[in-house]
């Protein structure tokens, strides 16, 4: 998934943790996030599409900024959604303070609402 021009996510893991959920996104740069305070949001959908939870964030925790990111990077983030047993699936993406979301691809094809949805399934992924 490319999201922009700045930024692909190649991997996200899910793993169930007490009542809720930790995501690790796999983010791989190919330029600095230039926008200003660039989140991610991720999302907790039920199987009747209302979200259930909520796990939304700076980028690594605001400890790296977008901005200071290297072009080949590949970076790992993690977010904590409440409420897993009731989550059907995810959704991720990142957005700028306004509420309007970074565009999203997948192999050059536009994803509706620049949305990319997860299912939760047990996934290992590598940096």
């Amino acid at each position: 998934y490319r999201l922009g021009e700045q930024v692909e996510l190649w991997c996200a893991s899910v793993i169930p943790d007490g009542d809720g959920l930790n995501v690790q996104l796999f983010w791989h740069t190919l330029a600095p996030l230039t926008a200003e305070g660039v989140q991610t949001f991720v999302h907790g959908i039920d199987q009747v599409g209302i979200l259930v939870g909520q796990g939304d964030g700076p980028l690594l925790d605001g400890q790296y900024q977008p901005a200071d990111w290297l072009p080949g990077q590949n970076l790992v983030d993690h977010y904590h959604v409440p409420n897993g047993a009731a989550i059907d699936h995810l959704e991720v993406g990142l957005f700028v303070p306004d509420g309007t979301r970074l565009p999203v691809t997948q192999d050059g094809q536009p994803l509706v609402d620049n949305v990319i949805q997860l299912p939760i399934e047990d996934r290992v992924c590598t940096n």
